[in-house]
């Protein structure tokens, strides 16, 4: 029972320090896209230049995800995610004093490397402490971290703006995180072996690489090269265009609907997070109690109903109430197939062995979709209005939906 009960808290405080870190990695990572209107009324920047800022994040992060998912796997999350912390922080805290484009442009870009230590070596540790019957709620649990980081982000630094300025809301965040990261370091363990836990009582295995009692052979090759995972990667690659469309530019599109402050805009743009919540709980707990592995139809019943609500939504959206329950929707249907994607699947793959690299391979060649949606969306707000925008997030979710349902197939 002693030991029983010594996993049970390893377990709580692994989730909660995964949880509460990758939370705070948002402190420092959308919180330009509440500065963004500020940014433009005060640098004179037109829409096109910011997603081209928002973009070397994502192409930068993107590569970074190759990288960090294979380092996860050799040298484990603490370290790692202990220097993309720091890094992170100090870069927000630059990026604060600059007022050039080329020179935020490259900040911001060095931003997405160290931004890109957090995901896929958290999912290795995450698959390394539970075991496969609790990995969907875990996986949920986890998936509300950046959801409830975006809110707490957007909230608190549309108040810094309002209050000081749009540098505050790089200043402040970076100072937050960086304490947040010696919080990370003393908490975590890598695996249960790290505190002298070789086995879980309870009759419950934690060699997470086993299948019926034998040991799965896990080759990194094969399990990259699976028709799983290429249907994965694909999938989560236009579902980052909706994805990182609106987390970037709904808070601008709102402040151009009325005249609103910095945040009350923040306040309506947390309503898509929000829905996200319930999304990624719903998604995990019914992967577990329904679906078991088939998580592919599941994922894909959603993106269809993403890609509805964005062809509705934008003809709805003068109207407040319908506003914010289009947000809240929006909010359910992309998050839920991205916890399924980015989480989930990665664990069932790679079974602890792999995790890591397959989460960053996932996330590399999804966030493909959120460099082409930073600058794309941008640009056609300026060539064609928020109606352009709209449609190119709308044939993005429905491809994102075909490629989820093809790996339902292949499972």
């Amino acid at each position: 029972m002693a030991a029983e009960n010594r996993t049970k808290y390893w377990r709580r405080r692994i989730l909660f320090t995964l949880w509460l870190t990758y939370a705070s990695f948002y402190l420092c990572r959308v919180n330009i896209s509440i500065a963004i209107p500020k940014m433009i009324q005060d640098l004179g920047f037109s829409k096109t230049a910011m997603g081209g800022v928002l973009s070397s994040f994502l192409l930068i992060y993107c590569l970074g995800q190759f990288f960090s998912g294979r380092l996860g796997d050799k040298f484990g999350a603490r370290r790692l995610v202990s220097l993309g912390i720091l890094g992170s922080a100090l870069l927000n805290l630059l990026f604060g004093f600059s007022k050039g484009f080329i020179i935020m442009l490259v900040i911001w870009g060095l931003n997405g490397l160290f931004q890109s230590t957090g995901w896929a070596p958290m999912m290795g540790t995450l698959a390394n402490w539970f075991p496969d019957g609790k990995r969907g709620r875990v996986g949920g649990i986890m998936g509300t971290s950046y959801l409830v980081g975006t809110i707490f982000t957007w909230i608190s630094v549309g108040f810094f703006i309002d209050a000081l300025g749009w540098r505050w809301g790089f200043w402040i965040p970076s100072l937050i995180f960086a304490l947040l990261g010696f919080h990370w370091y003393l908490r975590v363990r890598d695996e249960p072996k790290d505190v002298k836990m070789e086995g879980q009582p309870g009759g419950e295995n934690s060699n997470v690489g086993t299948e019926n009692g034998r040991m799965k052979d896990h080759s990194l090759r094969s399990d990259l090269t699976s028709s799983t995972v290429i249907y994965s990667a694909f999938s989560l690659l236009f579902l980052n265009v909706v994805r990182y469309g609106v987390l970037g530019w709904i808070p601008t599109y709102i402040s151009g609907l009325q005249e609103f402050s910095i945040s009350m805009v923040t306040l309506e743009s947390s309503i898509v997070p929000l829905g996200g919540i319930v999304g990624v709980l719903g998604a995990g707990w019914l992967s577990d109690k329904f679906t078991g592995r088939r998580r592919g139809l599941l994922g894909s019943i959603m993106g269809v109903f993403l890609g509805v609500t964005l062809i509705f939504s934008h003809h709805l959206f003068t109207n407040l109430i319908l506003l914010l329950l289009g947000l809240f929707v929006l909010g359910v249907t992309i998050n839920g197939p991205n916890i399924l994607l980015a989480g989930l699947i990665p664990i069932d793959v790679g079974e602890g062995e792999t995790t890591s690299s397959i989460a960053g391979f996932l996330n590399g060649v999804g966030y493909i979709g959120g460099i082409v949606t930073g600058f794309a969306t941008g640009l056609f707000i300026d060539m064609f209005g928020w109606s352009g925008a709209f449609h190119f997030w709308e044939v993005s979710a429905f491809l994102s939906s075909f490629f989820m349902w093809m790996t339902s197939r292949k499972e």
